[in-house]
């Protein structure tokens, strides 16, 4: 835990356009006759509403929190903890022995890591104790930090790192690196499965036609006896026979292209488009929606 000092700190120095302070918490509850269940809690700086664990939410039911909430025993629920719990706005939650009204539910984007319920941060460091029981009033354990410049993002982080040395201080482009490389794991481990899939596809096909050919030679033992009977040589029984084969091939082969092509083409009309919403990363700009 940082004092809360350390966000006005963070604030004065050059190229920050903003800072808030935020509480981080998990409490451990043990329904009646059940297993013990952690729920995760966040203390959210309502003095500066577009930076923090709700900036990145869309309100789906009720309201969200307001400044004039700060010593207010109300809270907003995350859409999936609340439709689990069967909560909704206006239901009552226990948090450390308070209760606490839910005056709205907020649903996270899929990559932002949502807390179940988020609370006004001074309400939240009246209640929360460190892991040695001490009382965390005045204190954050994260900091919410928007640069005046995406050019400026590096040189905030050096300046902060120098202030709070012992802080760890992420960016956006960290979670991108992060999220990127995840990606490219999966996009090569897939790669190197089809890749085998297709090999071992290969060899398959390549057997099933062996072994049709074979049948289809034994099946026609005396049309070929005749041929020869006639006057054929073996080369050339030999080659009507590959060249059937190679004939049906190639027919099968476009075939198959044909048809990879039209279902390609018929998953790209029915699939629905994906898209990424971006919020703005502190109280000014649009969000941006990128299509995927």
């Amino acid at each position: 835990p940082m004092p809360t000092a350390s966000v006005a700190s963070i604030s004065r120095l050059p190229h920050i356009a903003s800072a808030a302070g935020g509480l981080q918490l998990t409490e451990l509850k043990r329904p009646a006759g059940g297993l013990p269940v952690s729920i995760t809690v966040d203390g959210t700086d309502l003095a500066h509403p577009g930076q923090g664990p709700l900036a990145a939410g869309t309100i789906v039911s009720g309201h969200g929190l307001a400044p004039a909430d700060g010593a207010s025993d109300v809270a907003v629920a995350d859409s999936d903890y609340a439709a689990a719990n069967r909560l909704s706005v206006g239901s009552a939650i226990t948090v450390a022995g308070t209760r606490f009204k839910i005056t709205g539910i907020v649903r996270q984007p899929e990559s932002a890591g949502s807390a179940d319920i988020y609370l006004p941060l001074a309400r939240a460091q009246e209640l929360a104790r460190a892991p040695d029981g001490n009382r965390l009033a005045g204190q954050v354990n994260v900091i919410y930090v928007a640069a005046d410049s995406a050019t400026h993002v590096a040189d905030v982080q050096t300046e902060i790192s120098r202030l709070l040395p012992s802080v760890n201080v992420t960016s956006a482009s960290d979670l991108a690196r992060s999220v990127t490389g995840s990606l490219q794991s999966a996009a090569s481990l897939i790669d190197d499965l089809g890749r085998w899939v297709a090999v071992a596809a290969l060899i398959a096909a390549f057997a099933v036609a062996s072994l049709l050919t074979i049948a289809a030679v034994t099946r026609r033992a005396r049309e070929l006896g005749t041929l020869k009977a006639l006057g054929w040589t073996t080369t050339r029984v030999i080659g009507q026979i590959i060249g059937e084969s190679a004939a049906i091939g190639v027919i099968g082969a476009a075939m198959g292209v044909a048809a990879g092509f039209a279902g390609a083409a018929l998953v790209t009309g029915l699939a629905p488009t994906l898209s990424a919403t971006v919020p703005p990363s502190n109280d000014f700009g649009d969000t941006t929606t990128v299509t995927v």
